[in-house]
């Protein structure tokens, strides 16, 4: 195996950097996102907020939920908000506006990270009930996750390198643990568990020993979750779905964990081979 076959493609990203609350301001006005002189604009976004409020915010303290919807209104910011919900409240439409807004002022890299490795994911109260959260994820996939397992990286000010993309590991015990979520009845849909090719990809990148000991129990006991409840006959939908394309794609599933043993072997071969040669 050679050593591109041993390490996943890279992206590099090129964020705009800086920082202050003017330079904040003019990119969210450079974003075009806020139609504030379409009254019906206005309009469908304030029904919009009354739901959002209702469902995710309902506990919020009223001063930080003030907060959010002047930003989810007006784009105005008077405050820090976290990246998750920084992104569930800005509308983006598309591609090229979500791509606007990771890599401006906005968010820095430790921000970026989060976001493409926990929105897909998220299962915040309330938020699967959002058309906008599952078109929101619908883009981001789009954006980052519909071909195979990709190295994201940004270069810093001070030459080091930071990763942004989700680590292997993280990123399949999350679909695992997702799948497990809507056999069981947690979840009712995440459009994320129809990235399979990603999955598989992200799969044959797992060698770390411990990691794929973890990884190879939690493949057993969904296969088991899933054969279970295919067999009681009660899913329906899109669990029905995921379930069946679950026992579907086994083949695909064993194919790409061999691949990712061949890797961890010819990794540790490779530390094994620099080792000796420290050693003379």
């Amino acid at each position: 195996m050679t050593l591109e076959q041993l390490a996943p493609p890279e992206i590099w990203i090129t964020p705009d950097r800086r920082t202050g609350p003017e330079v904040r301001t003019q990119a969210i006005t450079a974003f075009g996102f806020w139609h504030l002189d379409d009254p019906e604009w206005l309009a469908q976004r304030e029904r919009d907020w009354q739901r959002l409020a209702k469902v995710c915010f309902d506990d919020t303290p009223k001063a930080e939920r003030k907060l959010y919807q002047q930003y989810f209104m007006y784009g105005e910011e008077f405050g820090y908000i976290d990246p998750i919900t920084l992104t569930l409240l800005t509308p983006f439409s598309s591609k090229d506006e979500f791509l606007a807004l990771f890599n401006s002022p906005l968010l820095d890299d430790d921000e970026r990270a989060r976001v493409i490795s926990r929105f897909v994911f998220s299962c915040r109260k309330g938020e699967l009930e959002l058309p906008w959260y599952q078109s929101h994820c619908d883009i981001i996939i789009s954006a980052f996750f519909s071909g195979g397992y990709q190295l994201i990286k940004s270069q810093t000010y001070a030459d080091q390198v930071k990763r942004i993309s989700p680590f292997p590991y993280d990123w399949c015990t999350g679909f695992l643990y997702r799948i497990e979520l809507l056999l069981e009845g947690e979840i009712t849909w995440i459009p994320v568990l129809t990235r399979y090719n990603y999955f598989l990809s992200a799969l044959s990148f797992v060698t770390e020993v411990d990691k794929r000991k973890r990884v190879e129990k939690l493949l057993a006991s969904t296969l088991e979750l899933v054969e279970e409840e295919l067999a009681l006959g009660n899913l329906t939908g899109q669990a029905l779905k995921v379930a069946q394309q679950y026992i579907a794609r086994q083949d695909d599933i064993t194919q790409a964990w061999q691949l990712g043993a061949q890797r961890a072997e010819a990794l540790a071969n490779q530390s094994s081979s620099v080792s000796n040669k420290g050693v003379n």
